[in-house]
């Protein structure tokens, strides 16, 4: 008798258990979205080639401010070097040595005043850059409606607090003129890092506006002139896709 009531407890919390897991777990759990990237569309995104030098670079290769293949620059500062200097991967990375962006204001204390030398631009001007820049020697095919990453990894020295790397793409009809400008991914400095940053990598998202078939893609240092030395390697650019969330069934 006392085995058989056993038994029946047992029994009993047994299927309480069982109505509880039907309870707490459901047929069916969602997984999370996935982000799927395509291919890099950007040219030379290691900046490793030159139209000067052969592929691979050769070994007695050395530092000297060649253009890396695909990319150009515009902007001001003192030199666009793309050199030796410790790449993220492999030898070459692109660096922008003593900028000399020019603010549209200076600003103390949260108290700021026009730039007298940053004057009017015209509409058209508006989409190119003051601040010095590396930039894709041509537009990548993009489609409108389209979204799109763009990530690079950054190393700077001596940037200013507030200044630092500042992307953007330029996006352009089918006759290259300009549709618009969309900002990119940032790093500023700040008192801790300004002396130094070691490299990290910062992405976003970009959405190709109406009309936009092709995009430039600007990597770029806002910092005002100085002595500070920012560089970039490994650059992406391509879609970026999130896939629908999928139900899988739960195991019986």
């Amino acid at each position: 008798m006392i085995a058989t009531a056993r038994m029946r407890v047992c029994l009993a919390l047994a299927t309480l258990a069982g109505m509880a897991g039907a309870v707490l777990a459901p047929a069916q759990a969602a997984k999370a979205p996935k982000v799927v990237l395509g291919p890099n569309l950007l040219p030379n995104a290691s900046f490793e080639t030159s139209a000067f030098e052969p592929a691979p670079v050769p070994q007695y290769a050395t530092s000297q401010p060649l253009l890396p293949t695909g990319w150009i620059f515009e902007g001001a500062t003192g030199l666009f070097d793309h050199g030796q200097h410790g790449a993220h991967s492999g030898k070459r990375a692109i660096t922008i040595s003593t900028p000399a962006a020019t603010p549209k204001a200076f600003c103390q204390q949260k108290q700021c005043v026009p730039n007298p030398i940053d004057g009017p631009r015209g509409s058209a001007q508006e989409y190119y850059s003051e601040t010095p820049v590396w930039r894709t020697q041509s537009a990548i095919p993009v489609t409108a409606g389209k979204t799109y990453q763009l990530s690079a990894w950054v190393t700077w020295t001596l940037e200013t607090i507030d200044f630092g790397a500042v992307t953007a793409v330029r996006w352009v009809d089918a006759n290259g003129a300009p549709v618009g400008l969309t900002p990119g991914p940032k790093l500023i400095a700040d008192a801790r890092n300004s002396p130094s940053l070691s490299w990290k990598q910062m992405s976003a998202t970009v959405t190709a506006p109406a009309g936009a078939k092709g995009a430039i893609v600007l990597l770029g240092d806002n910092d005002g002139p100085w002595i500070s030395s920012l560089t970039y390697d490994d650059a992406y650019f391509g879609t970026y896709t999130v896939a629908a969330a999928t139900k899988v069934k739960k195991k019986k």
